[in-house]
C-alpha cells in the first residue's frame, strides 16, 4: 500500500510518500494519525521518523530472549499455536515471525551475557497478528490450547486492539492481539 500524506499525521510530512504493507495494522494506524511509530520506507521495512534531540534513536526490537525449561517443547508450542518458524543459528534455536525472532535459552545455559535472573515463566509478551480473532480462537481450540482470557479490548502502542491470552509450556503469558481498523 502506498500512502501519500495529505492531512495531518504525526511524524509524517505533508506530500511525502510512505510505503506500508497492505493488510497490516500499520496501514490503518498511519491513516489514523499514528504514523510517528509506523511508517515504512519500503514494504516491510520499518523506518521511524527522527525525533529531534533524542540521544539514541531506537527504531524497533530485533529479538527478545525467553529462558525455557525445554527448548523442543517451546518450539512445538509456538509452531502449533501461532505458526512461528523454528530457525537454528550458532547451535541454538529461535522462533521467527515477521522481521523479528524470539531466541530460546535453556534454563541454566545459554550464551553470556544474559539477564541477571533468567527464569522460565517470567515473560509477558504481546504479539500482533493480522488474523481475525474468531479464526485465532478456532485454531487454538482445534490445537487444544486453552485461552486464559479473551477476547478483550486493550490499548496497544498503535491504538485499540482486541487480545486473546494464552500460556506457553513454561507459564509465560502470551497476548495475541489484532489492531482494530
Amino acid at each position: 500500500m502506498e500512502l501519500v500524506v495529505s492531512g495531518v499525521a504525526r511524524g509524517c510530512t505533508r506530500g511525502e510518500t510512505y510505503f506500508v504493507p497492505a493488510g497490516t495494522p500499520h496501514a490503518a494506524r498511519i491513516e489514523a494519525g499514528y504514523a510517528d511509530v509506523s511508517v515504512f520506507d519500503e514494504p516491510g521495512r520499518y523506518a521511524p521518523r527522527p525525533r529531534p534531540g533524542a540521544p539514541v534513536e531506537v527504531c524497533g526490537i530485533d529479538h527478545v530472549v525467553l529462558t525455557v525449561r525445554d527448548v523442543a517443547a517451546t518450539c512445538d508450542f509456538y509452531r502449533r499455536a501461532l505458526g512461528m518458524r523454528v530457525v537454528e543459528f550458532d547451535g541454538r534455536r529461535a522462533l521467527a515471525f515477521g522481521g523479528q525472532k524470539i531466541n530460546l535459552h535453556e534454563a541454566g545455559g545459554g550464551p553470556e551475557p544474559k539477564a541477571a535472573a533468567p527464569t522460565p515463566g517470567s515473560a509477558d509478551l504481546c504479539l500482533v497478528t493480522s488474523t481475525p480473532v474468531p479464526e485465532i480462537l478456532g485454531h487454538l481450540e482445534r490445537e487444544g490450547i486453552p485461552v486464559v482470557e479473551g477476547p478483550v479490548r486493550r490499548s496497544g502502542a498503535l491504538g485499540p486492539m482486541t487480545s486473546v491470552y494464552l500460556r506457553d509450556p513454561d507459564g509465560n503469558l502470551v497476548e495475541v492481539s489484532r489492531y482494530e481498523a
